[in-house]
């Protein structure tokens, strides 16, 4: 019941009176192919976007390619001690490699409220030293930082922000309204999140619907692993699917509340995961 009372305050629309269709809409999509590699030489030609199952007029069609600017939430709580040095600091230090040259980043960490401890920047080798001098402590505040860090990921348009969480499935101790808290978020970044079970008793249904909520709302990603060795594999995956974002401008038909839109790809053997929040600029 609470991710349906979260999904109705973070979507929810003014009343449906008749107003005049916007001059264009623009929706997010990733683009993979079978195995789930990046996708990032599709034509313009080769995107669609369908109301109804009728094809719209595109009025632009293209890769993100604008620079990356990206928010590093990790969980720095008491639950992820065992872990944090042997495996999620190599994986997190691995994932900033590979993303594409000249992205700036942050890091936050959630022990019991948010903290940014890494500030903007592009220097790996001072953020892997300041993330070993990390001591995991405290109760998990992984919505409320990832809410905070939306804010800085989300400030200019000319940049592809995205919230990249890495966190225990357990929240214990941690009181948060979804219902208050999710509308705050920014939901101009791309959220990728990689949620780890590491007690099948501390597992809390608040995360795992916020973190579904927000991945599906901007064509991003929510993983589930039962091992913190799994971090690594699912962050190459998201600094891939970081890079193959599309976003698509198209002559609406109809109210887009009021029809099904899907973004379709004209090649054979890929995949599209389109986001559901839509806009109106570019």
């Amino acid at each position: 019941m609470l991710l349906i009372h979260a999904v109705t305050a973070v979507l929810a629309l003014s009343s449906p009176q008749a107003q005049p269709l916007p001059d264009q809409l623009v929706i997010a999509a990733v683009v993979t192919d079978k195995k789930g590699h990046a996708v990032t030489d599709l034509k313009p030609e080769e995107i669609a976007v369908q109301e109804n199952g009728a094809e719209r007029p595109t009025i632009r069609a293209e890769r993100d390619a604008r620079p990356l600017k990206v928010a590093l939430v990790l969980d720095s709580g008491a639950a992820m001690s065992g872990a944090y040095t042997a495996d999620v600091v190599p994986a997190v230090v691995a994932f900033l490699k590979k993303l594409p040259a000249g992205t700036a980043f942050t890091v936050w960490s959630t022990s019991d409220h948010p903290k940014r401890i890494v500030e903007e920047g592009t220097d790996i080798k001072a953020a892997e030293e300041k993330l070993r001098t990390l001591a995991p402590f405290g109760a998990n505040a992984a919505v409320d930082t990832m809410v905070e860090a939306s804010r800085d990921a989300a400030a200019f348009d000319d940049q592809h922000g995205a919230v990249v969480i890495v966190t225990s499935a357990s929240m214990e101790g941690v009181t948060v309204d979804l219902q208050s808290l999710l509308p705050k978020a920014s939901f101009k970044p791309t959220y990728a999140a990689v949620e780890v079970v590491l007690n099948s008793g501390d597992q809390d249904a608040r995360l795992q619907d916020a973190l579904k909520l927000v991945s599906s709302r901007t064509a991003g990603f929510h993983e589930r692993v039962f091992t913190t060795m799994s971090i690594a594999a699912q962050l190459d995956r998201i600094a891939e699917m970081l890079t193959s974002q599309y976003r698509v401008a198209w002559k609406p038909g109809g109210d887009p509340r009021q029809v099904k839109i899907e973004v379709k790809v004209k090649r054979p053997n890929t995949k599209v995961v389109q986001a559901m929040r839509i806009s109106t600029s570019w």
